[in-house]
């Protein structure tokens, strides 16, 4: 529990924070959301991970006679691994929970049996083809490598052939389903080939085996979604945008690019609580209203039906201890760091209906990735 504390606090978040800081969820949605693509990910696709660190690095053979200084030690492994996460977490420091239980059972099988309790390497039948600390030591210098890669050749994709064309908010529609194809696809996959070994070992019976069973299985999967997307979503995408009115463009901080004429008839205009009086008598290009500034005509009331949670629960310090780190502002950085505010002013704007399509697919590819997340390093 103590870890799991460690690695909410500090690599859970690596996994929501893109969406998080495009706007396109918020901090106690991104939580909300975390609890339960993590834990599902963890459930449906964590088996092999957890079998790779379980025995994958330890030598068991080592600690045959002695099976307790094993269980001893993989306490220590937790124990060491939680106190470095809260540490980095106190500075701000996003480190890998993968990296660090790794380094912490080659440390804790040194110590405890010697250099030959480390399986430094091993060959394998499935991909890397190298097994042990060797293998995950390649990984990670891979996953960095094809990450940035395929961020590149992507979003370099969208880019030319969606954002910057003249009709892309209908040409994203047609790309919604696409993306939402890639994403379940790869989790159908993952959670096909290195789920719960009962179903691996079904599938595996059907024509084609294990991987090429999962890949069509997936696809048929995959592709019923990217039609609820290109039908069902799309519609309900478009509903929301048709109910986007001044006030809400304004509370997500649309910028005007420019302000037409005003019309020269105006029909049912509404003019809210305004008094002329005291005007002189030659004074009749001084008897129209004073228009007010935004903050003095716009103010938020609040809730008319009172508090959500009790007043009483709210006096609580639990309570205010957890909403401390729900209501913070991360994006006070902007105001106080030139830098950041620099890059911010330095990013490329898009049509706002299209960016506004690719926040609900965000929304959807942010949960794909905590899934992701929940089936390596959480498990």
């Amino acid at each position: 529990m103590f870890c799991a504390y460690g690695i909410g606090a500090n690599d859970v978040s690596n996994s929501f924070a893109s969406a998080i800081g495009a706007k396109a969820l918020t901090l106690r949605q991104g939580v909300f959301l975390a609890a339960i693509f993590e834990f599902l990910g963890s459930i449906l696709a964590g088996a092999a991970v957890a079998d790779t660190i379980r025995g994958g690095i330890a030598n068991q053979n080592a600690f045959e006679s002695r099976p307790e200084l094993l269980m001893y030690g993989m306490f220590i492994v937790d124990l060491t691994t939680g106190i470095w996460l809260l540490a980095a977490t106190t500075y701000g420091l996003p480190v890998s929970t993968t990296h660090s239980a790794v380094g912490s059972i080659v440390g804790m099988s040194i110590a405890c049996a010697g250099w030959d309790a480390v399986v430094w390497y091993k060959s394998v039948n499935t991909f890397p083809y190298i097994g042990g600390l060797s293998g995950i030591i390649l990984s990670w210098v891979i996953s960095p490598i094809l990450a940035c890669a395929f961020s590149v050749v992507l979003f370099g994709i969208t880019r030319v052939l969606v954002l910057r064309r003249q009709n892309s908010f209908q040409i994203a529609k047609y790309a919604f389903p696409f993306y939402t194809f890639i994403a379940i696809w790869f989790a159908c996959n993952a959670v096909i080939s290195k789920g719960l070994p009962q179903q691996k070992n079904e599938i595996s019976k059907l024509p084609g085996g294990l991987d090429g069973s999962a890949a069509w299985i997936s696809a048929i999967v995959a592709f019923g979604f990217a039609v609820m997307s290109a039908t069902v979503g799309n519609y309900w995408v478009g509903k929301q945008l048709e109910k986007d009115d001044a006030a809400y463009v304004d509370k997500i901080g649309i910028k005007l690019k420019s302000i037409g004429e005003c019309p020269k008839e105006v029909k049912n205009l509404v003019v809210r609580k305004v008094t002329i009086s005291g005007v002189h008598k030659d004074a009749e290009n001084y008897s129209s209203p004073t228009m007010l500034k935004a903050d003095q005509e716009h103010r938020f009331l609040g809730s008319c039906g009172g508090p959500l949670v009790p007043q009483v629960i709210q006096n609580l310090s639990v309570y205010q201890w957890i909403n401390t780190g729900l209501d913070y502002d991360i994006f006070a950085c902007i105001d106080e760091d030139e830098s950041v505010a620099e890059t911010q002013d330095a990013c490329e704007e898009f049509d706002y209906k299209t960016e506004q399509v690719y926040r609900y697919l965000q929304c959807f590819t942010s949960c794909f990735n905590m899934f992701a997340h929940g089936s390596n390093d959480v498990a």
